[in-house]
């Protein structure tokens, strides 16, 4: 069964060259549920917003893949990326309660 989500070898770096992301692999298959846990500046916000596409203008990837659905995030573009992330995948705030709040 192929991975519904597969990230292999990610890295990502910002402008001085320090590295927020080092060789990230992660795989998720079909009905699957996965968390992310770590100590704070681990990286886990990075991972999740590399995959929907919004990472700080800052930070480029510099190596690896990232498969969705056995599509290439990295080469797909960006109209066809936010049709496909949009279509599979949620993002919830790590503080939902104010994330969410329209006031």
């Amino acid at each position: 069964m192929s991975a519904c989500l597969d990230i292999r070898d990610l890295s990502a770096v910002l402008p001085n060259g320090q590295r927020v992301l080092r060789s990230v692999s992660l795989s998720v298959q079909p009905g699957e549920v996965r968390a992310l846990v770590g100590e704070s500046g681990a990286g886990k916000t990075m991972i999740g917003k590399a995959v929907l596409g919004v990472l700080p203008s800052s930070v480029r990837i510099v190596e690896g893949d990232m498969l969705l659905e056995g599509e290439d995030l990295g080469k797909l573009q960006p109209k066809a990326r936010r049709t496909l992330i949009g279509a599979r995948t949620a993002l919830i705030p790590q503080d939902p309660l104010t994330a969410l709040n329209p006031s």
